[in-house]
């Protein structure tokens, strides 16, 4: 559910060189050379594997795993491709991240264009997978858990219901400040499974 902010927070978001096992064990191929994907992420995982033309993503996602260590190495090559671009990137829980010029004359044309070739070539679909599945393991309605733990948080009435969320989430006007941190805490981890995501 997370908004991509281009140049202040960007969506996000390996050959596996250092990270990975010896031995992965990938599920059989298909008769196309992709990967079968069972899992409840299955249809993400075969639609980033067949959008991905990079060797490196490709390896990581045909096991329908990635691992902590697997995002932190493809983050930590995408903020080398921004700094050798003449950026900055920061890195926030959720798997958004801010980019901040080195040289304050870059236009943001030419920051997006940079965005756009780091993300490509490092993170690609992976970041973005990887707080997806981490934060919603099963695959269930994201509107229906982002509801629930609304209600929880005591933001809105126990009546209020994944329909209404959609509803107000498409209209962007909310019953409650989208800047409260009850708020933000069910957006990004509605489950309450990273430590990481905020209080």
């Amino acid at each position: 559910m997370r908004k991509a902010r281009a140049l202040v927070v960007a969506s996000i978001g390996l050959l596996c060189l250092n990270g990975c096992s010896t031995e992965p064990a990938h599920p059989a191929p298909s008769v196309d050379g992709a990967p079968t994907f069972t899992g409840p992420w299955s249809a993400a995982f075969a639609d980033a594997w067949s959008n991905s033309s990079n060797q490196l993503q490709r390896a990581i996602l045909s096991d329908e795993k990635i691992s902590e260590r697997e995002n932190q190495e493809v983050q930590d090559r995408f903020a080398s491709c921004m700094d050798g671009l003449g950026a900055t990137v920061t890195w926030d829980s959720d798997g958004g991240f801010r980019v901040a010029p080195k040289n304050n004359a870059d236009s943001s044309t030419e920051m997006t264009e940079s965005v756009t070739k780091c993300e490509s070539e490092t993170t690609g679909p992976i970041s973005q997978l990887f707080y997806q599945v981490r934060s919603n393991p099963d695959n269930r309605d994201i509107y229906e858990l982002i509801a629930s733990c609304l209600v929880s948080k005591k933001l809105v009435e126990s009546t209020y219901s994944a329909r209404d969320y959609q509803s107000d989430f498409e209209s962007d006007t909310f019953p409650f400040s989208p800047t409260d941190e009850a708020f933000k805490k069910c957006n990004v981890d509605p489950l309450g499974l990273n430590p990481q995501a905020p209080h």
